[in-house]
């Protein structure tokens, strides 16, 4: 942490860094507790990796749980998250998620355009396994469209319209996408024409309506880059623009919300171990991390993502090269993940989360990541029926789509032994036509995953990854959102919410929209908190941008 200005460009009460679900959460909490709030966005767009998400909520106990029949109880959404997220979690942060998740979603609802409405059918993404507390549905909320082109035109540009996973389409709820919940024929062209949003996008333009309703300023393409102060105490924040350097004061504190580190090569070296493929925003880059990490705070789960499958069409190209994507099909009837050695290695139906962690395993007999380099296996008859990327039902096989007549020639292509590539679909076809699979108990995942025998050939391949839909490893945090000290104590004026902070969650990850409900409960609290933080020059009123302060 360098040392503060003797002059700062400008004062407020509490800056806020990052424009997605956390830092918007914050905002408002913050100016609903009495404080001038200043929000910085590095980028041209608001929004960060919850506009490219669903826009999930998995708040357990919500109060839209009596709207489609269903309850909820403390007890048991404690047991479930007990024990999804392992040793590493903090009690004190679980219990504080749970008793005030349902809170925060009911102050949003109420104090800001925010509508959300409780996912009756979509399940907690361990209903098929034997966990306590878990549910078959209700607690994963998703929001309902906002009218962006009405309430936020100044801003339609601003906010991104994109989901991560293809086939989703960006103006559809995934209720509708799912078949939960009918749409009108003509609904979708309306949305298009009027500019309506859902999914992540939906709940990014609800909250930024209801800071810009509380005349905070949003102030994009500002990076915070350092944390200012003195004596152990964070006073501001100094960041970069096009105009040059910026020192803000923050009287009150600062609230980190800059999303994770996934994009930042060296950090999920030193951390991670292995290489990942990101499936959000290119700016996740650790800023908040490093500027944190400078200041001398506590780290946590750095070791930990939010995992997923990814593949990469070297044909779909955004910002001129393919990036990566969510997996497609890999629990589908007729496929089959193998490595390097023609081996499965993991459940192709486990939850998302669970699976990509299995790339990492190390083989101690080896000294080697035995599952570095995988592939997506399956048969005629689902490339007959499904797309999958650009490989179309009706079209030439892409280049970048390995295929064989046999699995033998499959598996010379791949350069894996072929006798082996067999012999794993032979065992796998002889329990998978008896619906079992005494490997990794297939039939056991993620809802809608299928198991039956690969079919006749030919047969195809497609590399798959370790994708992430971000980091969850970061600022370890107290129940309250203050930063803690690596040597003890908190951060005095430092707060972190989201991507940044050590997920409250530790390694698990409950069900869709797990990672807003842990980012957006701190955020809120934290929000509240640092309002309410001493004032360190009470005697100095807040200076509007711009003008010189004290």
């Amino acid at each position: 942490m360098d040392p503060a200005p003797d002059r700062w460009a400008e004062t407020v009460d509490v800056v806020v860094v990052g424009t997605g679900a956390a830092g918007l959460t914050a905002a408002i909490r913050a100016a609903d507790a009495g404080a001038r709030v200043l929000v910085l966005e590095k980028t041209a767009l608001v929004g960060g990796s919850t506009s490219v998400s669903a826009g999930l909520v998995w708040v357990p106990l919500n109060h839209h749980l009596p709207e489609v029949g269903l309850t909820d109880s403390r007890e048991e959404a404690l047991a479930y998250v007990r024990r999804l997220s392992g040793r590493v979690a903090d009690p004190d942060l679980l219990e504080m998620c749970v008793d005030r998740g349902a809170e925060m979603l009911a102050y949003l609802e109420q104090r800001s355009p925010l509508r959300m409405t409780a996912m009756a059918r979509f399940a907690d993404y361990y209903a098929a396994y034997d966990v306590p507390g878990k549910k078959a549905g209700g607690r994963s909320c998703e929001p309902l469209p906002f009218p962006v082109g009405s309430a936020l035109p100044e801003w339609a540009d601003r906010i991104q319209t994109k989901v991560a996973v293809r086939g989703q389409v960006a103006r559809n709820m995934l209720a509708e996408d799912l078949g939960e919940r009918p749409r009108a024929a003509d609904e979708l062209a309306r949305r298009e024409r009027e500019d309506v949003r859902t999914k992540g996008s939906a709940l990014v333009a609800a909250l930024l309506r209801g800071v810009l309703d509380r005349g905070i300023e949003v102030r994009l393409e500002t990076r915070a880059e350092q944390l200012l102060g003195r004596d152990g105490a964070v006073e501001g924040v100094r960041c970069a623009t096009a105009g040059g350097t910026v020192d803000v004061r923050a009287r009150r504190g600062v609230v980190l919300a800059s999303g994770g580190f996934e994009w930042n090569r060296d950090l999920v070296s030193a951390f991670i171990g292995y290489e990942l493929f990101p499936i959000s925003p290119e700016h996740n880059t650790g800023d908040g991390h490093i500027m944190g990490m400078e200041a001398g705070a506590l780290l946590g789960s750095m070791h930990s993502y939010w995992g997923s499958g990814a593949m990469v069409d070297p044909s779909d190209l955004r910002a001129g090269r393919p990036l990566p994507t969510f997996d497609e099909a890999r629990a589908a009837g007729g496929t089959l993940i193998v490595n390097a050695h023609g081996e499965r290695f993991v459940n192709e139906a486990a939850p998302y989360h669970d699976f990509a962690k299995a790339f990492g395993e190390f083989d101690p007999s080896t000294a080697a990541f035995r599952n570095e380099t995988a592939w997506m296996v399956f048969d005629h008859e689902l490339r007959s029926r499904k797309q999958i990327l650009s490989l179309r039902p009706d079209g030439p096989v892409p280049d970048w789509v390995a295929t064989g007549d046999s699995l033998g020639e499959l598996a010379e292509r791949l350069d894996i032994d072929p006798a082996r590539l067999e012999q794993t679909v032979a065992e796998f076809n002889g329990h998978a036509a008896e619906g079992n699979d005494p490997a990794f108990d297939r039939p056991r995942g993620m809802a809608g995953s299928k198991i039956r025998p690969l079919g006749d050939g030919p047969f195809y391949a497609i590399p798959i990854h370790p994708g992430t839909l971000g980091t969850n490893g970061g600022l370890r945090t107290d129940a309250l959102g203050r930063v803690r000290r690596a040597r003890g104590g908190v951060l005095d004026g430092l707060y972190a919410a989201g991507n940044v902070a050590a997920s409250p969650l530790g390694w698990g990850y409950p069900g869709g929209g797990a990672t807003l409900w842990a980012g957006m409960t701190l955020a809120y609290v934290a929000g509240d908190a640092v309002a309410r933080h001493r004032d360190r020059a009470a005697d100095s009123p807040a200076t509007p941008a711009g003008a010189p302060a004290p």
